[in-house]
């Protein structure tokens, strides 16, 4: 067992308390849906459900602790530089290659099959990625993106041409997305998939293909495209270096000269523009009331709402039927409304990169280059869950709140290197050693695996918690599937 297991377990899938999930230092954690893998002392960990092969070590089977993904071929004295978790795969950067494993029904492994694999396997570096060296990686559903060389590869799921190479059928091997085009002379600096559309940032400005039924490419038009098109700059947009863009189910948001424009499906008001009319084009978001003089430096995008942020401060709009806009209310809005901490929020976090993965439904978000997940509620599987409705600080007052995730009804906050969580605490989530649900923020055990150590980390799962202290990792909450990482979850 790991220290302090040995007496904070409170049933079969429930831990009450913090718990150490590992001895290693971790540099880099990306959560998928029902699987986590991580980079520690630059090799691949992956722990939780494993069913697909998303693990990479060999087996298609849970695995409740950090397992090492295989080392005993393609990755063997490889150094890991990046690693990304899809659904059901998962890919990893090493020496400027890339690298995946687990489900490939659509080729989103690269290797020019569509035959699974419970280990590693070599994206094609052949073809389309002869000579590129790769520097990051991105994840979908059943699909997967590289920037190699300020270009963009692609492949897996195409059936509306979000590869961007001028097809609509899949591809088990990597193919250059269209650059003879839109993108013609021009370095890919970003890249953002939204549920049927890609976009990308090339020389400060935005490019979008794939499904455009709603118009959320951008261009003017309701027609899908299968290469890039640039998105309109006759109107808003004019004269403006995008720096941020986002594609979410059915729009996309980008961040221009510190401002936002949004293009798309509008019914839920998810564009900003105080209407619930929808624009193949951008529009601006409304600059009055709660952005009114506000700098805003990132953007994301979910199903039908959308946030943006300065660097302390955070603002949504669109539905809000389950409290995705953070304001403590219900009530749905056209234009934005500031997201509720404290008063103490005014010298929260530098945010630096937000994401939204509409496949894995997760707000993904990096402040202080650590990075952040926020479940979203627009399954209607989840439609009974709730994000907590913070009544009080609590613990909290007079604290100034540095970062905050969120899980499937409770949320966790960072502040001055202790966490403080609220909300649903039927597995454990709370991390306070009881099941209690807590309408106000409660600090999180210290006397046990934590004593004495510095938080500087908190990341939310569906149903569990993990933190870091100390460069080591350690979690709470719900194991029924693994995601803890201890070796044991018996009753003591």
């Amino acid at each position: 067992m790991f220290p302090g297991n040995e007496t904070l377990v409170a049933n079969p899938s429930e831990i009450t308390r913090p718990v150490l999930f590992g001895d290693k230092r971790y540099s880099k954690v990306s959560v998928g849906m029902t699987s986590v893998c991580g980079i520690a002392d630059s090799q691949a960990f992956c722990w939780g459900s494993g069913s697909n092969g998303q693990i990479g070590n060999g087996a298609a089977r849970d695995v409740s602790i950090p397992t090492p993904v295989s080392t005993l071929g393609l990755l063997s004295g490889k150094t890991i530089t990046d690693i990304a978790v899809g659904s059901y795969h998962a890919c990893a950067v090493a020496d400027g290659k890339a690298y995946c494993w687990g489900s490939n029904g659509f080729g989103q492994l690269g290797n020019g099959t569509t035959i699974s694999s419970n280990s590693p396997v070599a994206v094609l570096s052949t073809g389309a990625l002869a000579g590129k060296s790769i520097t990051a990686i991105s994840l979908g559903r059943n699909s997967t993106c590289a920037i190699a060389s300020s270009e963009l590869f692609c492949w897996g799921e195409n059936g509306y041409g979000q590869l961007g190479n001028g097809a609509t059928t899949s591809s088990n091997v990597p193919v250059a997305v269209n650059a003879t085009g839109a993108l013609s002379g021009k370095s890919v600096s970003a890249v953002s998939l939204g549920e049927n559309h890609t976009c990308a940032i090339a020389n400060s400005a935005a490019y979008c293909w794939g499904y455009n039924w709603w118009g959320m490419l951008g261009n003017g038009t309701t027609s899908a495209s299968s290469t890039p098109v640039a998105v309109s700059t006759s109107g808003v947009l004019g004269g403006k270096s995008v720096t941020q863009i986002s594609a979410g189910s059915n729009h996309t948001c980008a961040i221009a000269n510190n401002a936002v424009f949004c293009w798309g499906y509008n019914e839920q008001g998810q564009l900003g523009d105080g209407t619930q009319l929808n624009s193949s084009s951008p529009v601006s978001t409304v600059t009055s009331g709660a952005l009114l003089n506000k700098s805003l430096n990132q953007i994301t995008t979910g199903s039908n709402h959308s946030c943006a942020a300065t660097t302390t401060e955070a603002f949504c709009w669109g539905i809000n039927s389950q409290y995705q806009l953070g304001d403590n209310t219900t009530v749905s809005s056209l234009t934005a409304v500031k997201v509720l901490t404290s008063s103490a929020v005014s010298t929260a976090a530098n945010i630096h990169s937000v994401t939204f993965d509409s496949n894995a439904g997760s707000l993904r978000f990096v402040a202080d280059n650590q990075l952040f997940a926020h479940k979203l509620n627009y399954d209607s599987n989840l439609s009974s869950k709730k994000l907590p409705a913070v009544e009080s600080l609590g613990a909290l007052s007079g604290k100034v709140i540095n970062k905050a995730v969120y899980g499937d009804g409770f949320a966790c906050y960072l502040s001055q290197n202790r966490v403080y969580c609220a909300g649903e605490n039927s597995n454990g989530q709370l991390g306070n050693g009881t099941q209690a649900v807590s309408d106000s923020p409660v600090e999180i055990d210290m006397t046990g695996a934590l004593k004495g150590l510095s938080i500087t980390d908190v990341s939310a799962g569906y149903a569990h918690a993990c933190a870091i202290a100390s460069g080591k990792v350690f979690c709470w909450g719900s194991n029924d599937q693994g995601q803890l990482g201890v070796s044991d979850v018996r009753d003591s």
